[in-house]
């Protein structure tokens, strides 16, 4: 994997199939992620996750608050999204459609094209 000019070794949990540095890279661009949200540069927030095997982005993004975790999950791909529900837990995967109906979350949903793009 590459992260800007730097080469990053992975490694898997062996029985979860986590990438470990997939999710330390995560933490560490989450103010980046949080700062793309705020930028409504969602497609980069897109492409960002597109090439993350389903586990690495549900332990990414369940680090992230809630409002976060939906536009994440609006963003990504439907087939990868529908993979990435499949490895959260049950309460986030109740939470989530709960969490989509919040006010805050909505504007910034009705402000997405249908395809996660900004236009």
């Amino acid at each position: 994997m590459r992260f800007g000019n730097h080469s990053v070794k992975t490694r898997r949990h062996p029985r979860r199939g986590i990438n470990f540095d997939k999710v330390m890279v995560g933490k560490l661009l989450a103010p980046e992620i949080k700062s793309m949200i705020d930028a409504r540069n969602f497609g980069a927030l897109r492409e960002l996750f597109s090439d993350w095997a389903p586990a690495d982005v549900a332990d990414v993004i369940l680090d992230l608050p809630e409002d976060e975790q939906v536009i994440i999950f609006r963003v990504l791909p439907a087939a990868l999204a529908a993979d990435v529900f499949e490895y959260i837990g049950i309460a986030e995967q109740q939470n989530l459609p709960r969490a989509m109906a919040h006010e805050q979350v909505v504007g910034i949903l009705n402000e997405m094209s249908p395809d996660g793009g900004t236009g």
